[in-house]
Formats: C-alpha cells, sequence, structure tokens
C-alpha cells in the first residue's frame, strides 16, 4: 500500500470514536468465529469513511 494510501487510512482510523469501536466488537463477538468478508462489511459499514469495495479487493 503507498503512502497515499496508508495517510488516508490513517485519517479515517483517527476518526473512530469509542462508540463505533464498542459496536464493531458487539457485532464480532455475536458471530462466534464464523467470520466472513461479508460479516466485516456489515461490522465496518458504519465507520467513518468506510469503503467496503475497496476493502475486500485488498
Amino acid at each position: 500500500m503507498d503512502d497515499k494510501k496508508v495517510a488516508v487510512l490513517d485519517k479515517r482510523i483517527a476518526a473512530f470514536t469509542p462508540d463505533d469501536i464498542a459496536e464493531v466488537n458487539a457485532q464480532m463477538e455475536s458471530w462466534h468465529n464464523a467470520i466472513s468478508n461479508e460479516h466485516l462489511c456489515k461490522a465496518f459499514q458504519h465507520l467513518p469513511g468506510f469503503d467496503a469495495e475497496a476493502f475486500i479487493q485488498a
């Protein structure tokens, strides 16, 4: 990943609030080790700047 993409990701991650992280954690716990890309996209969709298509391609 190039430096420009990393900088964009860093900004997006910095925008996450404790409530955002708690919501993701709660969703992850509910899947009991049966996590797929689809599950991850659903968990992350509410995070600021999340791009499901880019996530799946990565």
